[in-house]
């Protein structure tokens, strides 16, 4: 009788147990840490880490199962982080900074890419040699507010121009900004890989500026701080799997290109590996924020006009998760 009550008294112990680790989001022995639904704006070089680590099993290694949705921009993107539709957005900080301004609690946990992965393109044949001489001329952007818009505002207005009034952006898209400089509908576009390498092997643009050049978290993984507080393991798995992505980049070029193409199926091979070469530095290896580059998306974003006032950093960051260094 004495051994009935102790094992009935065991196996309400152990009950309450589970349930208190379900509600606080850990994991039970031999179960994964959990399911991430993550967005994406679109297929590009940007995100190679997490295509990488979902292509070499990373994200089951770490025992999170990772569901990649994408959408057609940033503003949808946010709209669907806000909405629940997502558990993690991938986009520039930009996104991010701006959700903070409107007082939404999101925050960024994970630099993807540490360096400012756009390079800025002029019509080749327009007579155009540096930003400067766009004054006048039509530029094609993905869409207003976009990363690629809020750069190319930044070049012009520290060039001397009104971004507003000496220039005329046009969104055409991603895919329709190369197809828009080739046929000469705009003078001017950015673009980010696989984009950049396409004009350079196809020989219709010139140089004017190399955003890679510029220490910014491009692209960061962001989250809002309930959904992080409820999954924390499986943000936490989703944030080693992505840098084991990452890592392999530059620890096996070779490897990371061959997913790359098979990624891009329909272009061209020697392009896409060359593309993948290009932004090889621009992957951090350590998935931390810098203060410098924190503070230039701030000021790019000021500049512009895309916001009043830097944000305050502390909550914009949440960076307990990062592997120790």
């Amino acid at each position: 009788m004495r051994d009935h009550e102790v094992d009935k008294r065991w196996r309400i112990v152990t009950a309450v147990a589970i349930l208190l680790a379900m509600a606080l989001g850990v994991p039970l022995s031999g179960d994964a840490a959990g399911k991430l639904r993550v967005g994406q704006t679109y297929v590009w070089l940007g995100d190679l880490p997490l295509y990488i680590a979902q292509e070499k099993g990373f994200y089951k290694k770490h025992d999170v199962d990772v569901d990649f949705i994408t959408f057609r921009g940033g503003g949808e993107l946010a709209s669907a982080l806000v909405g629940g539709s997502v558990d993690i957005a991938v986009a520039a900080l930009d996104h991010a900074i701006k959700m903070r301004e409107k007082g939404l609690d999101v925050v960024s946990v994970l630099v993807i890419q540490d360096k400012l992965g756009f390079t800025m393109f002029a019509r080749k044949g327009a007579g155009i040699k540096t930003i400067a001489d766009l004054k006048g001329k039509v530029l094609g952007t993905s869409a207003p507010g976009s990363a690629s818009d809020n750069y190319m505002r930044y070049l012009v207005a520290k060039a001397g121009l009104d971004p507003v009034k000496d220039v005329t952006l046009v969104a055409s898209g991603n895919e329709g900004r190369i197809a828009a400089l080739k046929q000469g509908a705009v003078q001017g576009a950015a673009f980010s890989e696989p984009g950049t390498s396409v004009v350079l092997s196809e020989g219709f643009g010139d140089v004017l500026h190399d955003g890679n050049q510029w220490e910014y978290p491009f692209t960061v993984a962001m989250v809002k701080r309930d959904v992080l507080a409820k999954s924390r393991e499986a943000v936490k798995a989703f944030i080693e799997a992505t840098l084991e992505g990452a890592r392999l980049i530059r620890a096996n070029p070779g490897e990371a290109e061959a997913v790359a193409v098979k990624l891009f199926g329909k272009a061209d091979p020697n392009v896409i590996r060359q593309a993948t070469r290009n932004y090889m530095p621009t992957f951090s290896q350590t998935g931390a924020f810098s203060e410098k580059s924190v503070k230039f998306a701030m000021e790019l974003l000021v500049d512009t006009k895309t916001i009043k006032e830097p944000v305050p950093i502390a909550p914009l960051l949440d960076q307990s998760l990062l592997p120790r260094r």
